[in-house]
């Protein structure tokens, strides 16, 4: 799964650009920061990126395992009722 999380990444930059060119803006719209601050806040996303998408991954296969196996476990659990 995170082999595959980063061979997708790899192979799709578009995911990263856009998130870059929502973030920008984003921040340009706020009053409170200046360029050099948007550009370091930028910079810092770029390098998190494929961590924090690895993360997210991670993250959600983990809850749908989770949910999946409370379900079939619900399924499968067997009582005695004498």
């Amino acid at each position: 799964m995170v082999l595959f999380t980063i061979v997708f990444i790899l192979l799709h930059p578009e995911l990263k650009d856009g998130m870059v060119a929502l973030m920008q803006k984003d921040l340009a719209s706020s009053k409170d920061l200046v360029q050099s601050d948007i550009d370091t806040r930028i910079a810092a996303a770029k390098k998190m990126f494929l961590p924090a998408y690895i993360m997210g991954a991670v993250f959600s296969y983990l809850v749908i395992g989770a949910l999946v196996s409370v379900i079939g476990a619900g399924f499968l659990s067997s009582k005695n009722n004498t």
